[in-house]
């Protein structure tokens, strides 16, 4: 609860100084996030994660590496409230911005990283073909 209060007092002093719409905001926004998550708030965990992917969005464009990452953020998030569709959406969502980024700025074992975990999370909720779609489509 005390680090919630320092990050949000931290948030509204960066928009003071920065912006609302100031990409170092989503900074704030993971970080009290993962405070939430780990009180198992999970709702508004994943509401402070749509708001990153909002403002990357607007900012950086919806294929860039940012949404990519506010995608992966939001997997991580329903994975631990046991939403295993929502999680394994999110994880599919940022595999595909990876396919259309510029191959240049991302990085093969993150691509590759975010398939193998794909892959693990759909053969767990028995999705085997598609388990295996991701692994060869990550070769």
């Amino acid at each position: 609860k005390d680090a919630l209060s320092l990050l949000e007092k931290s948030l509204k002093m960066n928009k003071q100084v920065m912006g609302e719409e100031h990409h170092s905001n989503c900074l704030i926004f993971i970080a009290m996030s993962h405070v939430h998550q780990r009180l198992k708030d999970y709702d508004n965990a994943i509401n402070l994660l749509f708001q990153v992917w909002e403002l990357y969005q607007q900012i950086f464009g919806s294929t860039s590496l940012e949404v990519a990452s506010s995608y992966l953020e939001l997997a991580q998030a329903n994975l631990k409230k046991k939403d295993f569709n929502e999680a394994i959406n999110f994880q599919q969502k940022a595999l595909k911005v990876f396919s259309e980024v510029d191959q240049q700025t991302v990085s093969q074992d993150m691509v590759a990283d975010t398939a193998i975990t794909l892959s693990e999370w759909l053969e767990k909720v028995e999705r085997i073909e598609e388990a295996l779609d991701v692994l060869k489509q990550a070769e």
